[in-house]
């Protein structure tokens, strides 16, 4: 995956979002804005085979703005 050839400092999460997805979130830990990471690496994937299900890579300001995205992959 390139977000973490390219971020040199980062931390990721996994959290299941259902019985069928896993999402992985990737944070760039270089940028701090406000109290907020926004560069971010996000990834839906199938819990039996990992394929992504939809995925953005980028700035986000907003959760609400960021499920957005991931809704129009």
């Amino acid at each position: 995956m390139s977000f973490t050839f390219f971020s040199s400092i980062y931390r990721y999460e996994i959290k299941e979002l259902s019985e069928d997805t896993v999402e992985v979130r990737y944070i760039d830990l270089r940028y701090l804005k406000d109290g907020h990471y926004p560069f971010v690496c996000i990834m839906h994937l199938d819990k039996d085979d990992y394929e992504v299900q939809s995925s953005y890579t980028g700035w986000v300001y907003s959760e609400t703005k960021l499920q957005q995205k991931l809704a129009s992959n």
